[in-house]
């Protein structure tokens, strides 16, 4: 029963959203008349409406959903979204079809998933069609390339990325859409990994000496957290805005760092210790490997710092949080590291 009742107030609410288009651009003759009067009086009480039943579905029938919207301040918000999750892929197959089956079983379906194929010669296309998935190909090889085409391509509200070895828990989409859904459009979201093969001595290194290291110094160089490719979701608004500036043509550029950086003062990064995922060790199963990962690095801090160098990208945030900082600016979440 209340499964259904959800899935109403959210069809409603993505028909009322269609109205809005009507309203505000209704030609004057036809807005000055008697009949549009009454269609927007209803409307607009239709859409008020369903809003409230929304918000109680969400938060009174199920509090546990709401929880997070109530913490220091932070009002739930009304709008419906609709969730989007990208995929860059090359010659994975065996991954991403463990990938897709649990993105199937999450509690907060996705509206739309994309796997963008970076020219594979397995069965990457098979695997999509068996599961009912949107696949769409890229030649430019690399991840920054891959990926940005399927953030151009997604057409949800709310962008969500994995890589073909994540391993979403299945509350991994409602968890990322319950935080955005608080936070402000110029927002993303990210968490960490529970890295999974290997040894243990290699999975105790990859969460606290790479991630760790990850997301303390680069978040210091930053001043707010970088996203972690593996496991983030942010507002379309977020993207639009930088999709312009994101780097597509270097292969060897980490494109969730590339994306970190060239957030603009305006942008912020909400960092969830409890937005976990399951990321493979492979990354570190031979110092090759780990090798390679390190250059990037180094070759991805060139083509940063070469767009904006870090102290002027620092002092630039600062200014700006100087600039907006009132005694009427709520109190942020703990899990807050910066905007």
């Amino acid at each position: 029963m209340c499964s259904t009742v959800r899935a109403l107030t959210r069809e409603l609410c993505v028909s009322l959203r269609a109205w809005d288009t009507v309203v505000t651009e209704t030609p004057a003759a036809f807005a000055t008349s008697r009949m549009f009067t009454f269609v927007a009086i209803d409307y607009s009480f239709a859409k008020r409406f369903v809003c409230c039943l929304h918000h109680y579905m969400q938060n009174v029938l199920h509090p546990s959903r709401g929880k997070f919207q109530m913490i220091r301040g932070y009002a739930p918000a009304m709008e419906v979204h609709t969730v989007s999750v990208v995929i860059p892929t090359r010659n994975d197959g065996a991954q991403l079809r463990t990938c897709l089956a649990l993105l199937a079983r999450q509690t907060r379906p996705a509206d739309e998933i994309i796997v963008v194929d970076n020219a594979s010669s397995d069965d990457t296309a098979a695997i999509c069609a068996a599961a009912g998935v949107k696949r769409i190909t890229v030649d430019l090889p690399g991840i920054p390339a891959t990926a940005a085409a399927g953030f151009d391509a997604a057409t949800g509200s709310i962008i969500a990325r994995l890589d073909t070895d994540s391993r979403p828990p299945r509350d991994w989409l409602e968890h990322a859409e319950r935080i955005l859904r608080a936070a402000a459009p110029l927002t993303a979201v990210t968490g960490p990994g529970d890295f999974y093969g290997g040894n243990a001595l290699v999975r105790w290194a990859g969460r606290h000496v790479f991630l760790g290291a990850y997301f303390t110094v680069i978040g210091f160089l930053l001043g707010h957290p970088p996203v972690y490719g593996s496991n983030f979701a942010l507002r379309r608004e977020l993207w639009e805005g930088i999709s312009s500036s994101v780097v597509r043509d270097n292969a060897l550029v980490h494109d969730d760092l590339d994306i970190s950086y060239r957030l603009r003062p305006a942008m912020g990064v909400l960092y969830d210790p409890t937005l976990k995922v399951g990321v493979s060790a492979r990354p570190f199963a031979s110092w090759a490997s780990f090798r390679r990962r390190i250059v990037t690095s180094v070759v991805t801090f060139r083509v940063e710092f070469r767009h904006e160098p870090p102290l002027r990208r620092r002092l630039d945030r600062f200014r700006r949080r100087r600039g907006h900082r009132s005694p009427a600016t709520p109190a942020r979440p703990p899990w807050h590291r910066g905007r």
